[in-house]
């Protein structure tokens, strides 16, 4: 081998070494925001839920708010994104027709997106309708969404005389020195954390094993 090119190959051996001495060096970057994924359920008794709609403020809302005053509570969360929504509906009554439960994903911006609606209808009371969805491409609740943001994520549908469980599988950002956007309570407790429904503070779908915003 020439001595020119050995002496270029030593030159470009010691400048990797170089460069790998100054990675170990140098602290790596990392994501500064605290992100936090949470599986949240909620349930309704004898409710028709026709219709109910999700957005982010009112995921970010059911993913914990403190109270500050009486009066007043503030979102943990400044951002959210939800991985999978799992549903059960059971009908209540012998004789029954069963039970129908549905989510509609809502398309982004208003004009992409495919709108997916998955469905199931169960036939007896012995197995529940069970719908088990991810957020489709180019939804609204496939990428990130600020918690300020009241755009629909998606719908879900229950017929009447049903027992229903919701799982939310979400990632959410936690504020950093900032207050999210007031929700007004009611004889709150101050430092209390509370826990909204899936639909919002007084909405239908309620939080399991959690304490309920007042």
């Amino acid at each position: 081998m020439p001595k020119s090119k050995k002496s270029k190959q030593n030159v470009q051996g010691a400048g990797k070494a170089e460069a790998k001495k100054m990675m170990k060096i140098h602290p790596p970057q990392f994501l500064a925001n605290p992100v936090v994924p949470m599986k949240l359920r909620f349930s309704v008794a004898n409710s028709s839920a026709t219709g109910i709609t999700v957005t982010p403020f009112t995921i970010c809302q059911a993913g914990g708010m403190m109270a500050v005053t009486t009066s007043t509570q503030y979102p943990l969360a400044t951002a959210v994104k939800v991985s999978r929504v799992r549903l059960w509906a059971s009908a209540t009554g012998a004789g029954s027709n069963g039970a129908t439960a549905s989510i509609q994903w809502a398309g982004s911006g208003g004009n992409f997106g495919s709108n997916f609606d998955v469905s199931d209808t169960s036939l007896s009371q012995a197995y529940p309708a069970h719908v088990d969805s991810r957020p489709p491409a180019r939804s609204l609740a496939a990428d990130w969404s600020v918690g300020t943001n009241t755009g629909t994520l998606f719908q879900i549908a229950i017929s009447s005389n049903t027992e229903v469980l919701i799982d939310v599988d979400a990632v959410f950002v936690l504020n950093d020195g900032t207050a999210g956007t007031v929700v007004t309570a009611s004889g709150a407790s101050v430092g209390t954390v509370y826990y909204a429904p899936l639909d919002g503070r007084g909405g239908v779908l309620l939080p399991v094993s959690k304490t309920v915003a007042t």
